[in-house]
C-alpha cells in the first residue's frame, strides 16, 4: 500500500465511525414520541451560533497572537474532558441496565471519567490514535445532541452559511490555517490527525500527514442525523452517501496537501443527499 494513501484511508475510517457513532447517540437520545417538541426552530438559534462561532474564533486568534496559548489549552481539557465523560458514561450506563438506577449512574459516571481522564493523559502525550478515537466520540456526540434539539431548517441555514464562512476562513483571510497551525503546535484536541507512519508525535512533522478539524465531521453529521430524524432510513442512506462522495472529492482535491476548507465539500454534499431525499419523499422524482 502507498504511503501516501494511509492518511486518507483513516480519514474515510474515522468519518464514517463518526456517523455511525452519531446513530448511535441520536438513537439513544430521540424521545420516544413523533415530535421532539424541545426542538428550537427559530432562526435566532442560526444568529445565536454564528455569534457564538465568529466570537470564540477571534478570542483563540487573540490569544494564539498574544502568546497565551495556555488558556487556549486548559479551556479545551476541561471541555474536551466534559464531553467524553457524558458521551462514554451513556454508553456505559446501557450495558449496566441490570444494575440499581443508582448504581448504574454511580458506576457509569465512574468508568466513563476515569477513561476520559486516561483519553486526556495520552492526548497530552501527544497520542495521535487516541486523539483521534476522542474525536470520534467528541463529533458523534455532539451531532447528535444538535440534531435532537435544534429543527431541520435552522440546521440547513446554519450549515449554508458555515460553508461560505469555511471557504473564506481558509482561502481568503487564512485564519483558520493559522488556528490549525497553533492548535497542532500546542497539543490542543480540536481536529483529527492522520499521519503516514504510525511512529508520529503531534507537533512534529504534521507535513507527513493530513489533519481535518472536528467542525469538519461535526456539522455534516448533525445534517445527517437531522434528515435520518425527519425522513427515517431513507435520510440517513442518502445523506451518508452524499456526505462521504464530498469526502472522496475533498481528498482528491487535497493530493497537493495545501489546506483546504471541508465543508465547502462536505456540507454542500450532504445538503444534496437531503434535498434529494425530500424530493422522493414527496414523490417529486
Amino acid at each position: 500500500m502507498n504511503r501516501n494513501s494511509i492518511p486518507y484511508l483513516m480519514m474515510i475510517f474515522s468519518y464514517i465511525s463518526t456517523i455511525l457513532a452519531g446513530v448511535l447517540y441520536f438513537i439513544i437520545f430521540v424521545p420516544s414520541n413523533s415530535q421532539l417538541s424541545g426542538q428550537n426552530n427559530s432562526i435566532w438559534i442560526v444568529i445565536y451560533y454564528l455569534i457564538i462561532i465568529l466570537l470564540f474564533t477571534a478570542l483563540l486568534y487573540f490569544l494564539f497572537k498574544k502568546k497565551k496559548s495556555t488558556y487556549v489549552k486548559i479551556f479545551y481539557y476541561i471541555v474536551t474532558f466534559y464531553i467524553l465523560l457524558f458521551a462514554i458514561s451513556v454508553v456505559i450506563s446501557i450495558f449496566l441496565f441490570f444494575t440499581n438506577l443508582i448504581v448504574n449512574i454511580i458506576l457509569s459516571f465512574s468508568i466513563g471519567g476515569l477513561l476520559s481522564f486516561l483519553a486526556l493523559y495520552r492526548i497530552w502525550n501527544r497520542d495521535w490514535l487516541i486523539l483521534d478515537i476522542s474525536g470520534i466520540i467528541i463529533s458523534s456526540f455532539s451531532a447528535a445532541i444538535i440534531a435532537i434539539y435544534i429543527g431541520l431548517i435552522p440546521i440547513i441555514i446554519l450549515s449554508l452559511i458555515l460553508i461560505f464562512y469555511d471557504f473564506i476562513s481558509v482561502n481568503i483571510t487564512k485564519h483558520m490555517v493559522t488556528l490549525a497551525e497553533e492548535t497542532t503546535k500546542n497539543n490542543i484536541p480540536a481536529l483529527f490527525i492522520f499521519p503516514e507512519q504510525e511512529k508520529f508525535v503531534i507537533g512534529e512533522g504534521e507535513r507527513n500527514g493530513i489533519m481535518l478539524g472536528l467542525g469538519d465531521s461535526t456539522i455534516p453529521t448533525m445534517i445527517i442525523l437531522a434528515t435520518f430524524y425527519q425522513f427515517s432510513i431513507l435520510g440517513l442512506i442518502l445523506t451518508t452517501i452524499f456526505t462521504l462522495i464530498g469526502l472522496f472529492i475533498l481528498i482528491i482535491f487535497s493530493s497537493k496537501r495545501r489546506p483546504l476548507p471541508g465543508l465547502p465539500f462536505l456540507n454542500t454534499f450532504a445538503l444534496i443527499g437531503l434535498s434529494i431525499t425530500y424530493l422522493m419523499s414527496f414523490k417529486i422524482i
